[in-house]
């Protein structure tokens, strides 16, 4: 799968997200690893998938589509020790969401059967440039 369009975190959490200490917390951890990430790039530096990755977690917590979902996700970023083990946190839902998501798309169509697609699917491939 090849990944031309990649769109960067909006700058603030949603509205009514915004009171939340922990969640604005965590969502800043991950607009600081995106900048540094693009800093790291525009120096030439290979990044490999790091900010497909931060932008999942970061849209995951935009796009949650229950309050269950966001705290998963705000738990797992709060409990993880570096940026390496968030982006691994943030690799996790790529190859969930994206890889899982793929292949399932492909035995589907050829099938013949349509699979509809969840808000998180349709929050990931938006973000990836892909709808």
């Amino acid at each position: 799968m090849t990944l031309t369009v990649m769109t960067s975190l909006p700058l603030r959490v949603p509205e009514r997200l915004r009171d939340i200490a922990d969640v604005v917390g965590v969502y800043n951890i991950c607009l600081a690893l995106e900048k540094s990430l693009q800093l790291a790039i525009d120096k030439g530096n290979d990044v490999g998938n790091s900010q497909i990755y931060i932008r999942i977690l970061g849209y995951l917590i935009h796009y949650a589509p229950t309050d269950q979902g966001l705290w998963g996700n705000v738990k797992e970023i709060i409990s993880c020790v570096d940026d390496s083990t968030i982006l691994g946190v943030g690799k996790m839902y790529y190859d969930y969401y994206i890889r899982v998501g793929a292949f399932t798309f492909q035995i589907c169509i050829s099938t013949y059967h349509l699979r509809v697609p969840t808000q998180n699917h349709i929050a990931i491939h938006t973000l990836l440039g892909e709808i």
